[in-house]
């Protein structure tokens, strides 16, 4: 899967200074402007983790992007509080989001996330570009979110290795926080990217055939 990032970095680059956070500097020395080494004590638990771990460390006006992520002109940059990829409404967001969100539900997680609702919708966060965002409250909320989950959910009602809970975790939180700090969001995903979605591996191998397919041509 190195190939999609290397792939989505040439597309970036070509219009954008480009960094990475990465625990293996080695694999990107020359592909990129600028490469920043993740801490030894540094732990993946949801997908989304690296993504937050920027959002603490990163001084504002950047765009995240995700290594399934293809543009093919520059990134706009909103006046707005935050850029997103694209805002998917409730009703089609409950196939994503629902039986997580009803486990968490029935755990008690508003306890924990007093603005917590149950229908909102999700800002998709393959694009997320980031002007005035309140991160280090979002990231306290954050891990009070996470440590809920582990004490109360995994391994008991959910398998976050065999299910995708980072809709819920991540990203929902993420636009429940958004909503209700009045953060304000422009969506800046154009019909020419391609997101190849999620931790799913077929449509990512199929992508890279086809690459080598036009390289053959």
């Amino acid at each position: 899967m190195l190939k999609l990032y290397y792939n989505s970095i040439e597309c970036g680059k070509s219009y954008h200074k480009t960094c990475v956070y990465t625990d293996t500097p080695e694999k990107f020395i020359g592909k990129v402007d600028e490469i920043i080494t993740l801490p030894e004590s540094f732990e993946i638990y949801f997908l989304d983790d690296i993504k937050f771990f920027v959002l603490q460390n990163e001084p504002p006006n950047y765009t995240l992007i995700d290594g399934d992520y293809f543009i093919d002109k520059p990134i706009e940059e909103v006046k707005e509080d935050i850029g997103i990829e694209n805002y998917i409404p409730h009703s089609l967001a409950y196939l994503h989001y629902g039986k997580t969100n009803n486990i968490l539900e029935k755990n008690n997680v508003k306890d924990v996330i007093s603005y917590w609702e149950s229908s909102r919708g999700y800002f998709n966060l393959g694009l997320l570009q980031i002007q005035n965002f309140k991160s280090t409250e979002f990231i306290e909320e954050y891990s009070k979110l996470k440590t809920f989950y582990q004490v109360n959910i995994e391994g008991i009602h959910l398998d976050r290795l065999k299910v995708t809970v980072e809709i819920s975790l991540c990203q929902y939180l993420f636009t429940l926080f958004c909503f209700s700090r009045d953060i304000t969001h422009k969506i800046i995903y154009h019909p020419s990217h391609i997101h190849l979605h999620g931790p799913g591996t077929i449509d990512k191998e199929n992508f890279l055939s086809s690459l080598k397919k036009k390289v053959l041509i």
